[in-house]
């Protein structure tokens, strides 16, 4: 992390993945970020709404500063509006645009996959947090 709290080695291999993409998609770089950025997007809406729906039915006891009208059916919505958008950007990709998609994915499945080491070889270090209303304070 730098002195402003952003992490310095994340933030550049972000740029330098960016730029290797940008090179391998040829002239259409604005389109595949564009169409990356939205599949990535769109994942993740339909995650948080996925999440959403788990932990209403979890912990339902958990004090919630908004509660959505009329529950999951805003949610499952969420998620069928998120993925029109993932299958609309992906047939806005190029061939180049499916290869570099792919590493891309295979790149982050290998870092999920070094993490998982990481988290075994020293689990107090690299414990996974789950939050809860009383963390809102502490600053998460």
């Amino acid at each position: 992390m730098n002195q402003k709290g952003q992490p310095v080695v994340a933030n550049t291999l972000v740029l330098v993945f960016t730029i290797f993409f940008c090179i391998f998609s040829g002239d259409n770089w604005v389109q595949y970020i564009y169409a990356v950025s939205c599949i990535a997007a769109g994942l993740v809406y339909f995650m948080c709404c996925l999440d959403a729906m788990a932990l209403r039915k979890k912990h339902p006891e958990w004090e919630r500063p908004y509660k959505v009208p009329c529950g999951n059916v805003v949610f499952v919505l969420g998620m069928i509006i998120s993925l029109w958008v993932i299958i609309g950007s992906c047939l806005e990709l190029a061939i180049g645009g499916y290869v570099s998609l792919v590493i891309y994915c295979i790149l982050g499945m290998l870092m999920y996959a070094i993490m998982g080491q990481y988290r075994k070889k020293d689990p107090d270090e690299h414990t996974l947090v789950t939050l809860t209303p009383e963390d809102i304070d502490k600053g998460y």
